[in-house]
């Protein structure tokens, strides 16, 4: 946790500055109390500058932190909309847009996120050709799915169902949190 310098520190000091300053200048009207007064003007101006490139760090820090923030939301957001599209409308064909950009993303997926999410991502693929096949097989038995498949197609669909409705959202979220950046 960082520590702010309150308004009123920089207050203080700057009037302690100021009135060094006007003793040198006044009182003191030598030539080593000019030297003094350059000699502290330059101290200001060096923690002034000091200061101001540490605000410019932790505005360059939040900056990569929104854009990683962004790169990382577009992901999430094809994923979810890949396990709604799933939930909804069945299984899209490998052909099928949605499939190539969610395979497409899954190296990006492992360089923003690491295993975690890119794994998730295969598991994602994995599940869906699964399913692609039993409807294959459900098409080559006049759209009757097979006996031996129904368990194991429910279990599926009800899969895809819990990770469009929270499952994506938790497995993402310990990614997207404000309060804490990864």
């Amino acid at each position: 946790m960082s520590k702010k310098i309150s308004p009123l520190a920089y207050a203080v000091v700057g009037l302690l500055v100021a009135g060094l300053v006007l003793y040198f200048l006044f009182v003191r009207a030598s030539d080593e109390g000019w030297k003094f007064v350059f000699a502290l003007l330059t101290l200001v101006v060096a923690a002034i500058a000091a200061e101001t490139g540490y605000q410019q760090r932790k505005i360059t820090h939040a900056k990569l932190n929104l854009d990683l923030f962004q790169l990382r939301y577009g992901i999430f957001t094809t994923v979810w909309g890949y396990l709604s599209h799933v939930t909804q409308g069945g299984v899209p064909s490998y052909a099928d847009p949605k499939s190539a950009e969610l395979g497409n993303l899954v190296p990006q997926a492992e360089f923003l996120f690491g295993p975690d999410i890119s794994d998730y991502m295969r598991t994602i693929q994995t599940k869906t050709t699964e399913l692609h096949v039993i409807d294959l097989r459900t098409k080559a038995n006049n759209d009757v799915l097979p006996q031996e498949m129904i368990e194991n197609h429910t279990a599926l669909l009800n899969w895809f169902f819990t990770e469009a409705s929270s499952g994506a959202r938790e497995k993402f979220g310990k990614y997207m949190n404000f309060e804490q950046w990864r």
